[in-house]
């Protein structure tokens, strides 16, 4: 008998009386024999097992979970989407888990549909930023608004940092707490008007930080004539060019724009409270519950603030990271009634305003947040519990979702447009359970119909058919590490005539811009494996199965995904860095589905993708070099044991030639491969497609030594010089031919 107390044996991590305790014994019987199957990585057998156990006991929720789980683990979203629907109806949508497990499985179908948003959106986006970058700046009076609380020494250095300005400032709006005549003097050099406002910003009662700016903000802006306001915070600053750029960047957006730039934390403990509060307040709830365990999600998917759009990351978390980093029409402040007095007022206003405009994030560290005692509590400073960051999600999906205010901002969540997206974001981060049940029900039936629909027309369509689908044919398979070029490559051998899968991953703001051509059900796919094995993208020394249980199941299940991605066409690409790692189980089952692989090797060199990791993951605190140039070996070393066992066709190219002279890379490729591939038909595209700025990072020498140290800087350079003479032996090769 388990003890209530202890640790549930499906590994959630729960109390098993807050688990399985509170809705059935220990799995026994078929059920232990589908776990332990499922667990040991044989999802068909667990699979049949489990059917086996809902035959016998139809109601039986965890034989349904564990269906559904193994199905989603096969990429068999659809199917899995029924019995999850089941274990929720079972237990009258009350469970945290079965809700979280049935919104992965509709993230996974409203995939295509929110990445195809999503990819539109960043386009526009960009095309927004390019436009606004482009254009002059105008001149725009400004009207800085500071609530003048704490010591005296803490409003005179606010002061200070508006008297220093690069830019004068039209007018200082000063709200004190009944001591004007005191900051007077101080205020009165700063700019050529100068207003003090002597109201007390608390009341008899204990009113809280952030209630107390948002009564002097407002009371500040109230009595403001510039055209834009600048708002600030006792004991916090300025940087000298703070103004200017502010001017520069969001003046040009008229009558409803706004934004903030970068915050710096002055003190050390500031700082600290900072980083803890963007760690706690990104990270997801508890994991969702599968066959008596966690369903893994995608180890890609990565909550960072840079990657998605302003207006969306402000629905996890205050971008702004204090209340008076604000820059903002005063028309538009106005207009929303300027902050309301709550809990992170600044952050309320960002997402109201947010339904009307987009806001333009300046990537300069402009404001300093420095506090004016050490008991002071300021939102982007004291360490966010997960309560209160659920909460406000919560209360920011629920008026996304439902309310009738009207939103202009196409990149909102709350746009109609977007809802699709918005749910799918929710779905992806593991959090179904935080939906409306009314809206995650009929959801669910309304996909269960389609899925119904979609199945007879299949039926159908098989019935009509007189002949097979045709034989496959080449399949090109893009090797090579993370930021080495292989979506560039992948895309312009696409473009010329190598077919891509139809569900592709969506662009980001942060990098990869253009698109990462990969599929999403590969990306799962290889994800899950390595995560079966205890690793993740980032720790390719795993080591990997070559035949066994977990070897089959992998090349069975990726068979499958070819047959559903390709339906048999007759030239593929395939595209994931993590191939590099599993390439001996990708082989065997393209040759296992009837294709003739062959590989293509990019090259680039090894600082160069470690800067690039390092400048493109800044957004999830970056990835020293040391790291990046140790990730290169470890997947470059997996490639070139793969070139040397195989007999498969491969060919190595540079990414700095495709960039230099992708028609000459192509031919070579061609060549080399013996596939058809056509330069001619999509050249001005992929013309425009390639640009000299893709490679970012440029090195012609360095020093790895000073990196890694002599023996591991031997190493790496050992590898990539046997590299450079591979690249160097089919081009020669090619221009002899």
């Amino acid at each position: 008998m388990i003890d209530r107390n202890q640790p549930c044996p499906c590994g959630s991590g729960k109390r098993y009386k807050h688990c399985h305790g509170s809705l059935s014994g220990p799995p026994s019987g078929v059920l232990a024999e589908a776990l332990a199957a499922y667990r040991a990585g044989a999802l068909r057998r667990a699979e049949s097992l489990y059917r086996q156990a809902i035959a016998e006991h139809p109601d039986d929720v965890d034989a349904l979970n564990g269906l559904s789980a193994v199905l989603f683990e096969r990429l068999r979203y659809g199917e899995a989407l029924g019995p999850f629907r089941d274990a929720a109806e079972r237990t009258g949508w009350a469970v945290a888990f079965h809700r979280k497990n049935l919104g992965l499985a509709l993230a996974k179908l409203l995939e295509p549909e929110a990445n195809e948003r999503r990819g539109l959106l960043v386009a526009q986006y960009y095309e927004r930023e390019r436009v606004r970058k482009a254009a002059p700046a105008r001149p725009a009076t400004v009207s800085a608004v500071l609530v003048a609380r704490g010591p005296l020494e803490s409003v005179l250095r606010s002061i200070e940092s508006v008297a220093a300005q690069h830019v004068r400032v039209d007018e200082l709006v000063v709200v004190a707490e009944g001591r004007g005549e005191h900051i007077a003097p101080q205020a009165a050099g700063v700019a050529s008007h100068v207003s003090i406002i002597d109201a007390p910003l608390a009341s008899e009662q204990p009113v809280s930080p952030d209630v107390c700016y948002a009564h002097g903000a407002n009371l500040g802006a109230a009595g403001a004539q510039g055209e834009f306001l600048a708002f600030l915070d006792a004991g916090d600053r300025f940087e000298a060019d703070s103004i200017g750029r502010m001017v520069a960047e969001v003046a040009g957006g008229g009558a409803d724009a706004w934004g903030f730039a970068q915050v710096e934390y002055d003190a050390s403990r500031h700082r600290a409270d900072a980083e803890r509060a963007m760690a706690t307040s990104d990270a997801p709830g508890e994991a969702a519950i599968g066959p008596q365990g966690p369903v893994e999600t995608d180890a890609r998917v990565w909550d960072a603030p840079v990657g998605e759009l302003p207006s969306f990351v402000l629905g996890r978390r205050d971008l702004a990271g204090a209340n008076g980093n604000l820059f903002i029409a005063r028309s538009l402040f106005r207009k929303l009634g300027g902050y309301r007095e709550a809990d992170h007022p600044g952050w309320d206003l960002c997402v109201r305003a947010s339904r009307i405009a987009e806001p333009v994030i300046v990537e300069q560290r402009l404001y300093h947040v420095g506090g004016f005692d050490s008991g002071r509590v300021t939102r982007g400073l004291e360490p966010e519990t997960r309560q209160l960051i659920e909460r406000r999600r919560d209360a920011f999906l629920a008026d996304a979702l439902g309310s009738d205010a009207p939103t202009t901002n196409e990149f909102a969540p709350s746009f109609p447009a977007n809802r699709t997206l918005l749910l799918q974001s929710e779905f992806r981060a593991e959090r179904g359970d935080h939906v409306p049940i009314a809206v995650l029900r009929s959801l669910t039936e309304e996909w269960l119909r389609r899925i119904a629909l979609r199945a007879s027309g299949t039926v159908a369509r098989a019935a009509d058919e007189s002949a097979g689908h045709p034989v496959p044919g080449d399949a090109l398979v893009v090797l090579g590490v993370y930021r080495s070029g292989t979506s560039a490559l992948t895309r312009v051998l696409n473009l010329c005539g190598a077919k891509l899968p139809g569900n592709l991953m969506a662009a980001r703001l942060d990098f990869n811009r253009k698109g990462f051509w990969e599929s999403e059900a590969i990306v799962d796919l290889d994800a899950r494996l390595l995560k079966r094995l205890g690793a993740e993208w980032d720790t390719p020394d795993v080591t990997v199965p070559r035949d066994g249980v977990i070897a089959d199941e992998f090349v069975a299940t990726t068979m499958e995904v070819l047959a559903g991605e390709f339906d048999g066409a007759g030239f593929i690409l395939i595209k994931d860095p993590r191939v590099c790692v599993l390439a001996p189980l990708w082989h065997r089952a393209l040759v296992a589905s009837g294709y003739r692989p062959a590989y293509v090797v990019s090259l680039r060199h090894p600082l160069e993708v470690a800067g690039s990791f390092a400048r493109s993951l800044r957004s999830y605190g970056g990835l020293a070099l040391p790291r990046g140039l140790a990730l290169w070996r470890g997947y470059m070393e997996r490639v070139e044991a793969f070139v040397e066992e195989t007999d498969a066709r491969i060919v190595h190219v540079r990414y700095s030639d495709l960039l230099d002279d992708w028609r000459r890379v192509v031919a070579r490729i061609a060549h080399r491969l013996g596939v058809a591939l056509d330069a001619r038909v999509h050249a001005g595209e992929i013309d425009r497609f390639v640009e000299r700025d893709m490679r970012s990072q440029r090195v012609e020498a360095g020093s790895l030594a000073a990196i890694v140290g002599e023996a591991e800087a031997a190493a790496i350079d050992a590898l990539y010089q046997r590299f450079v003479v591979r690249c160097e032996r089919d081009a020669t090769e090619t221009r002899a031919t």
